[in-house]
């Protein structure tokens, strides 16, 4: 299954909170505050992955968090920070801030794999367009206060801590804009396909029927001098596409970043 865009609800780790504790050791009876601080909350990190090619794996997992901080011990030692929550998506994914809570009035009103509809930000948080580059989508919280940071002169025995702070979290649209050198566009069996096969290794499905290609192929193009470029193969466009038509608007963001378009003519 290709999936090219869809919503997620991501949320960091909570910060784990604070330890009341004193020193208790053999020939001192009456030692001083030792509790130790919450360990933060992880954090939700999406990666550049040249080995993903769609979005298909957030697909079964539309909910991602990452774990907590653990609380703080006795004798001033911290909680566990919690592990950080990696998930890789492809190389060209842009991220933008979902909001559910308002009704979508305009054009930034998009469907989504679920059904429902989303109103998304006019600028993007993020445009992933390198490997292995990394954005933080909410940030985990940080770790309480142990009762050792609350002695005073006056309160030798402080009984107070703090709890960790919530981490973030919210609703984000990820969308897959394919990174190619050029595209090969053209109405339903053009011979898009066939050409790729016969310039590239990809093997993309050839028959004799309209709409084979449901979703965008890349294949490389070896040149001499150890040059090559990649070349997109675009589902079959058909008239009105740019108004909407059909799949139209949901082909064509897969060629904004094409530096060249090839059109291919049936003749």
């Amino acid at each position: 299954m290709f999936v090219d865009r869809i919503k997620v609800f991501a949320q960091a780790g909570n910060g784990g909170r604070g330890c009341v504790s004193f020193r208790r050791e053999k020939f001192v009876p009456k030692g001083g505050p030792d509790g130790g601080d919450g360990g933060r909350g992880g954090d939700v990190i999406l990666r550049a992955d040249r080995h993903v090619d769609n979005l298909s794996n957030l697909f079964y997992e539309p909910i991602i968090k990452a774990k907590n901080g653990g609380h703080g011990m006795g004798k001033k030692m911290a909680g566990r920070a919690g592990a950080d929550k990696i998930v890789r998506v492809p190389i060209g994914t842009i991220v933008w801030a979902a909001d559910d809570e308002k009704r979508p009035t305009s054009n930034a009103q998009h469907p989504m794999p679920s059904g429902g509809t989303a109103k998304i930000e006019n600028d993007p948080l993020v445009d992933l367009t390198r490997d292995g580059q990394e954005f933080v989508v909410c940030h985990g919280g940080a770790g309480g206060k142990g009762n050792v940071h609350f002695k005073s002169s006056r309160n030798r025995a402080p009984r107070q801590y703090s709890e960790g702070e919530e981490g973030e979290q919210g609703h984000f649209l990820l969308e897959l804009r394919t990174i190619a050198d050029a595209a090969l566009v053209g109405y339903p069996n053009a011979g898009k396909s066939t050409l790729l096969r016969k310039i590239s290794a990809a093997r993309p499905k050839v028959a004799a029927y309209p709409f084979t290609t449901l979703h965008p192929i890349i294949g490389v193009v070896e040149f001499p001098g150890y040059r090559r470029a990649m070349i997109a193969d675009i589902p079959g466009l058909i008239e009105g596409a740019h108004r909407g038509l059909g799949l139209g608007h949901e082909f064509l963001r897969h060629v904004t970043r094409c530096r060249i378009l090839l059109f291919v003519v049936d003749i």
